[in-house]
């Protein structure tokens, strides 16, 4: 037997920009559904972000 070449389904995580949280991009609508703002096309969770205060 060989292992798959994939996971049956793909999780994409995303930094939100706005308010620092990590969320999960759910049926390719990719928005924080912490603050609502848009999230990133690519991964940035490796990237600290710090929320800007004046939101």
């Amino acid at each position: 037997m060989t292992r798959p070449a994939a996971f049956t389904t793909e999780i994409l995580f995303r930094r939100c920009t706005g308010c620092g949280e990590i969320n999960i991009v759910r049926d390719g609508d990719p928005f924080c559904v912490f603050c609502d703002a848009d999230l990133p096309p690519s991964w940035n969770i490796s990237t600290q972000i710090s929320p800007d205060p004046l939101v």
